[in-house]
């Protein structure tokens, strides 16, 4: 079960959520080991068997160094922070370098001394000493004020982490804190307890208001970047800025945000801006590096990966279980080594940067999770749109194929090599389809395409459809389907890609809307592979409903989903003769049908006529679409002259309607009516609950013993 921790600095103030309190003292973090505090104590060390690890770090109110274990899950944790910050109209975070230190410190010192608190302890003959407050321990790094900080255990990735400090009050307070300025990120994992750490450290420093460019990103693929300028209360009149050393631009009004074109050269780019009072000046700068799509090649790699069907040549290495594979032997790009040349001399050609420590080695299957679901994502949309150009069948995608590519691009990253087959450093471990087999058992065809340096998803599918061998594969009419994956770190290229193809026998997909992961209308597009023409009849259903009648085969077919919000299943069974085979596939619909709703069934009025008084004096609806929030034109009208309804018509969802009885009848009794509500716009598809009929009754009573209070019941 994953913990996490906030703690907020105003004065004295601290803020806590329901985890774990302050209150919760050293003797009873030793009478209450973390195995107690965790669901599934099996899926994770007990406190006998983490006391066997001893403290490597500790910063003991000392400054302790700790390197960077995972600057990836870093940097995508501050890109979290500011995108929740932009969403609810706050100012980005600046990282800041000694606050970063302070994380990681705290980070892995909470894993090596197998405590979970903001402060820092000591654990001494199995026992917590305490040694430090948390503010007391991030002064030491940082040169300002710490305001607060998160602590987070157990969760795997800085999406899942961010999720849960959202989710708590105490957490989401700090990280949508608008008097922050600077943010520091700590990520440690490791044997003990809740194996992953994360560590968030906020502060402020006097008379430092920082620039920010694209939120703090590391690069960018535009020159077309967005500016922010913290400044102090309204102290700043005036600003102008510049690129790198080139002339300053005209002093203009200050504004904290606007947009900015840096010098468009690849590499890095500094932006200064000067800010004025009268004539106190100050100055404050950000860098960004620029890397442009157009010069990717000079320093982003592709190559595609395929092996011969039949008994033409292959490439070097066994094909593992006879696996045979895509269009064409092995091509070089731009003058490029093959795909097995020497590791050592044919590895990345940009700087390695930070160290990393390889995760994975040998060539057993793990399963990597997902970094950027966005991005791969886009990738198989991107793959099948060329393919619908191209008049070809769309893929449909495979999660083992996702597992293959997202540990091959990682693995490529961590062990720096640029090759399809896998290496451990510079030791060949096992060929492509040998690691391929480990999640995706076929004989039937497989490919791969790999990239390095690439930023995005559009980018480097322009890379490799502008390369006949990645492009081979991408078009190849032989695969059924795909798996993407991506990876990002600081060595090497940074940015990895990876696509596996592939089919399998005797499966053939069911694919909806080129296998997008969202539709907005229930009006959807199916492909239904077969094996040659083996298929005579098909038919298909939605979700659990009854099976529609069986027809002709038909490989492309237009499709109705159920019109309600939610992952909608579409299934098929196809036959010839008695063999029948089955497949489905899933698309999450983002709106649900128009629904007229938010009338009642029925309405009752009282008139007394020893006091000529009407009770309720009247009622006042409000029709709604209750399945969306599409606006809907409606009509009302009565089925008697003595009830009125105003106004006659209006629209969903500000317009109310109005009824009273008008003409009384004149005897005692009971009369009834109805009032009709219909959908005039929009007329198709038709309207759930539309026509709505309201049963409307008028009680005549000579006169009343005592007062009636009658709500208004709403089906």
């Amino acid at each position: 079960m994953p913990f996490f921790l906030s703690v907020q600095r105003r004065g004295i103030f601290l803020l806590l959520p329901i985890i774990l309190s302050l209150t919760l003292t050293p003797a009873f973090a030793e009478a209450h080991p973390f195995s107690s505090m965790i669901n599934n104590a099996s899926n994770h060390p007990s406190l006998t068997s983490e006391s066997e690890a001893q403290p490597a770090a500790s910063s003991k109110c000392t400054i302790t160094e700790v390197s960077v274990q995972n600057a990836a899950f870093e940097q995508r944790m501050l890109e979290l922070v500011n995108q929740v910050r932009a969403e609810n109209n706050l100012p980005p975070l600046k990282r800041n370098s000694d606050l970063d230190r302070s994380a990681r410190a705290h980070a892995r010192d909470v894993h090596d001394d197998r405590y979970f608190y903001h402060d820092t302890y000591d654990r001494v003959q199995g026992r917590l000493v305490y040694v430090c407050s948390w503010s007391e321990r991030i002064g030491l790094y940082y040169p300002g004020t710490a305001e607060g900080e998160n602590v987070a255990g157990g969760f795997d990735t800085p999406e899942e982490a961010m999720q849960a400090w959202m989710g708590s009050s105490g957490h989401r307070a700090n990280l949508l804190n608008p008097a922050f300025r600077e943010i520091g990120i700590g990520f440690y994992s490791g044997p003990n307890a809740h194996h992953s750490y994360w560590v968030q450290d906020f502060g402020t420093r006097g008379a430092v208001y920082p620039l920010v460019i694209n939120g703090d990103a590391p690069s960018t693929t535009t020159p077309q970047v967005s500016l922010y300028l913290y400044r102090q209360d309204e102290s700043w009149d005036e600003m102008r800025l510049r690129n790198d050393d080139d002339p300053w631009s005209a002093w203009m009004p200050f504004t904290p945000t606007l947009s900015w074109i840096l010098n468009p050269r690849p590499g890095e780019h500094r932006v200064t801006a000067e800010v004025r009072r009268g004539q106190s000046v100050r100055q404050v700068s950000d860098t960004i590096n620029l890397v442009l799509p157009e010069s990717l090649p000079e320093w982003g790699k592709i190559q595609p990966a395929g092996m011969i069907g039949g008994n033409s040549t292959t490439l070097p290495g066994k094909p593992a279980h006879g696996v045979v594979a895509s269009a064409g032997s092995p091509q070089s790009t731009d003058g490029e080594e093959g795909i097995l040349g020497d590791p050592a001399s044919t590895g990345p050609a940009v700087p390695l940067g930070n160290e990393v420590t390889p995760l994975f080695s040998g060539c057993t299957r793990i399963n990597v999770p997902v970094q950027n679901a966005a991005f791969e994502q886009q990738v198989v949309e991107l793959v099948n749109q060329e393919r619908a150009s191209a008049g070809l069948p769309p893929l449909k995608r495979n999660l083992d194929l996702d597992y293959a590519a997202r540990y091959h691009a990682q693995d490529m990253h961590d062990d720096r090599y640029f090759f399809h087959d896998t290496y451990d450093g510079s030791t060949w471990v096992c060929d492509t389809w040998q690691r391929l087999s480990n999640y995706y058992p076929t004989t039937g065809w497989m490919g791969e395409n790999i990239a390095g340096g690439y930023t995005t998803p559009s980018s480097v599918m322009a890379g490799w459809m502008n390369s006949p061998g990645h492009k081979a594969n991408i078009l190849n009419s032989n695969y059924r389907e795909i798996g993407v994956g991506y990876y990002y770190g600081p060595s090497g290229y940074q940015h990895y890609w990876v696509q596996d193809f592939g089919s399998r026998s005797g499966y053939y997909p069911l694919v909806i809307n080129r296998e997008a992961a969202t539709t907005d209308s229930p009006q959807v597009s199916l492909y239904i592979y077969r094996e040659d023409s083996t298929w005579t009849e098909m038919r298909l259903r939605n979700d659990d409903l009854s099976w529609g009648p069986w027809q002709p085969f038909s490989n492309n077919v237009s499709w109705t989903l159920q019109w309600f919000k939610g992952t909608r299943t579409v299934s098929v069974e196809v036959r010839k003769g008695t063999t029948v085979r089955s497949a489905s596939d899933t698309i999450e619909l983002t709106t649900s049908q128009n629904t007229l709703g938010n009338l009642p069934a029925s309405l009752l009025f009282i008139f007394d006529q020893a006091t000529s008084r009407l009770i309720p004096p009247s009622y006042t609806l409000q029709p709604l679409n209750t399945g969306n929030s599409f606006p809907l034109s409606w009509m009302a009208s009565t089925a008697d002259s003595w009830l009125s309804v105003t106004p006659s018509s209006g629209t969903t969802p500000s317009s109310t309607l109005t009824i009273i009885p008008g003409s009384l009848p004149s005897g005692p009794g009971l009369y009834s009516t109805t009032v009709t509500v219909t959908v005039t716009s929009p007329t198709s598809p038709p309207t759930e609950g539309s026509p709505a009929q309201i049963q409307v009754k008028l009680s005549v009573v000579e006169a009343l013993d005592h007062l009636l209070y009658l709500p208004l019941i709403q089906r």
